[in-house]
């Protein structure tokens, strides 16, 4: 785990979290409505066979498997579902300016390709275009929920935040480096996708030998691999594991803020350095003459980790004044965030007409 996601990821950012996202479900009278919460985020596949496992002889030297290529060219694929299991169809971002009709032959039903000349990631344009033609057209009457991150092409630009509460979207931001944790595709989907697109890559290319992969196989091996991943339940088990819905803030056990446990550890050590060093070899210490008078065996306080002295967990660094502000959590849809945003983006234009 980085440094980044270890700060990122503390009780103090996740309590704000769930109590932003409590407000927002009892407010907008969805807590019991999971077909209008919403999760979107995207990932990258590569046009490219990931060898994995081989079978070889004892004692072999060298172990070589073909791949269709040394790097593949990579395709970023914008995925959302909601809490009831309904996966929208992917939107796709090739890189490059001519778009070919056989580009979206064998997607799945609905499935897009969009092209972009700079690089097949998504920019403010291309989150804009998904909402306004892919999300929007599909979405029910009413209010509706749907939680991102934090990237500049999400939360940045302010005709995005307008166009989501003109037509009644809530934007909830997940708080920096926290989505390993928070969010519901990270955690049940982007996984079992690319296990199934590297299963259907490495077939494709023993049936087609001498053959390299291109953006022709893309449509259908994106499809083998998205009818088996985009399941209800590895949707349902998502928005679950989350705490989304349910809405249940316990299901982010303790252990996943690092950053506190460490914390926590340096400061016992400081506070008492030599105590440390002899409780925590062991749960149980026996001293001597409690063992000769047969008394029962002394235990260890209970807050000390035995594993610390032997295997001590890295004290994580604070940040420094001179990094990125760090995106918390928050409601970009709100009056105040829009406001906020709306005047920076003024003043920005002011800047560089005086420039």
């Amino acid at each position: 785990m980085s440094t980044a996601r270890a700060q990122g990821m503390n009780k103090e950012e996740c309590d704000h979290y769930f109590d932003l996202l409590g407000n927002l479900l009892t407010e907008n009278n969805l807590i019991s409505a999971p077909r209008k919460f919403f999760n979107v985020d995207e990932t990258g596949v590569q046009l490219n066979n990931n060898p994995g496992k081989v079978i070889a002889t004892r004692g072999s030297k060298m172990v070589n498997c073909v791949t269709s290529a040394e790097k593949g060219e990579t395709v970023a694929v914008i995925a959302c579902v909601n809490a009831e299991g309904h996966f929208l169809p992917p939107y796709c971002i090739m890189k490059g300016k001519n778009k070919k009709k056989e580009f979206e032959d064998g997607l799945p039903p609905g499935g897009t390709v969009v092209m972009s000349e700079k690089s097949a990631y998504v920019t403010t344009d291309i989150f804009k275009a998904w909402l306004l033609h892919h999300f929007i057209p599909r979405k029910e009457q009413g209010k509706v929920l749907l939680v991102l991150d934090g990237h500049s092409s999400h939360c940045s630009d302010v005709e995005i935040l307008d166009l989501a509460t003109a037509n009644d979207i809530i934007l909830l931001c997940l708080p920096s480096h926290t989505t390993h944790w928070l969010q519901p595709l990270d955690r049940s989907f982007f996984k079992p996708l690319k296990v199934y697109w590297n299963e259907a890559c490495k077939k494709w290319v023993q049936n087609n030998p001498g053959r390299k992969l291109s953006r022709l196989q893309f449509p259908s091996l994106l499809n083998t691999a998205w009818c088996k991943a985009a399941s209800v339940q590895n949707a349902v088990s998502g928005f679950r594991t989350c705490g989304i819905f349910p809405f249940d803030k316990s299901k982010i056990p303790e252990y996943a803020f690092i950053c506190k446990n460490t914390a926590n550890a340096a400061l016992r050590n400081e506070n008492s350095p030599d105590e440390n060093i002899g409780e925590a070899t062991a749960h149980v210490i026996i001293d001597a003459n409690n063992q000769n008078n047969g008394r029962s065996p002394k235990t260890a306080d209970p807050d000390q980790n035995p594993f610390e002295a032997i295997s001590a967990v890295p004290c994580i660094p604070g940040t420094s004044g001179c990094q990125k502000r760090k995106q918390h959590a928050e409601v970009l849809t709100s009056p105040e965030v829009v406001a906020a945003k709306r005047e920076k983006k003024e003043a920005k234009e002011k800047k560089d007409l005086r420039n």
